[in-house]
């Protein structure tokens, strides 16, 4: 059966000034939309009171997954780790990309260096870097990798992290924990509520936008 919608579908209006920049402090003050199926009635509510309407059969599958600083700042030059081929040696997305040619060799910062042995065909390079990725010497031009739409801002590294993340490996946040404290959790395994572990590593498809109008064929 063919998907009824089309990408323009689902556009809307939304001001910049009403994107968040900064989360709700603490954690599960959060905003709340609740749909309530066998009535079809919208309410709004907070997080912090996700077990009023969670009955106690529910299983919480909880991503463990936590973010790595894949994304390395150099001034106005980007290097997006998209995966590590060994110490030295990165598949990574660049900015801007004529800086990157095959065979060159790219000076970042004073000390460290990249050699550039492939474009595929998709633009991603590969990279070899003249220091191993644990060096210090990377220290500070690593950052998390915010969503497009929140401005950079490492002093919220922490706090783009869910509670419990634990596995190093995804290139963004499982969002939908981000709001989740400890203490919520543990009232909600008092209150009845199964809690599980996944570890699924967020990748690059969760910034790759839908570039068709037939949805079918994204």
């Amino acid at each position: 059966m063919d998907f009824p919608f089309t990408l323009s579908d689902f556009d809307y209006e939304l001001p910049q000034h009403l994107i968040a920049q900064e989360p709700a402090h603490p954690r599960n003050h959060a905003r709340l939309l609740v749909y309530n199926r066998k009535g079809g009635t919208i309410t709004d509510d907070h997080f912090y009171n996700l077990s009023h309407h969670l009955n106690p059969e529910t299983t919480l599958v909880l991503n463990n997954s936590k973010v790595e600083k894949a994304r390395l700042l150099f001034g106005n030059t980007e290097v997006f780790i998209v995966d590590s081929v060994n110490d030295k040696t990165v598949e990574a997305m660049v900015r801007p990309g004529r800086k990157f040619k095959r065979g060159k060799t790219v000076s970042l910062v004073e000390g460290i260096e990249a050699e550039v042995v492939r474009i595929a065909d998709d633009g991603l390079r590969t990279l070899i870097f003249n220091h191993p990725l644990d060096d210090p010497l990377f220290d500070a031009y690593r950052h998390t990798p915010f969503p497009p739409y929140i401005r950079q801002n490492e002093s919220l590294s922490d706090e783009y992290q869910t509670v419990y993340a634990r596995d190093t490996g995804s290139k963004a946040a499982p969002t939908a924990g981000l709001h989740f404290t400890e203490e919520q959790l543990l009232e909600l395994e008092m209150a009845g509520i199964k809690l599980a572990e996944v570890t699924l590593h967020v990748g690059l498809g969760t910034f790759a936008p839908v570039k068709t109008e037939n949805i079918e064929n994204h």
